[in-house]
């Protein structure tokens, strides 16, 4: 739940064209991607970077790709596997 909170809130703070605390969120998820075992990857993955992707469908002003420019290179990696993933060209993320 606390996932899906905050992902929320970066949608919000996209929407308010807050930059510099997206970049400092991103830091973190990227650093989660980095420098965690494999439950916190996955929480930077699932929770964190498909919570975005889901929140960001259900707004008209914000779309999930708006935030890829603020993705460190293992973030995108992951990013990009769940597009694969929910476009059906790949079985798993």
């Amino acid at each position: 739940m606390d996932a899906g909170e905050f992902t929320r809130h970066l949608v919000v703070l996209k929407r308010l064209g807050a930059t510099e605390e997206l970049q400092r969120a991103s830091a973190v998820i990227e650093a989660l991607h980095t420098d965690g075992d494999e439950y916190v990857r996955e929480l930077a993955t699932i929770g964190y970077l498909e919570g975005i992707q889901t929140a960001a469908s259900h707004t008209d002003d914000v779309s999930a790709s708006d935030f890829e420019e603020y993705l460190g290179p293992e973030s995108l990696r992951w990013w990009s596997g769940l597009n694969e993933f929910w476009a059906g060209r790949a079985v798993a993320v």
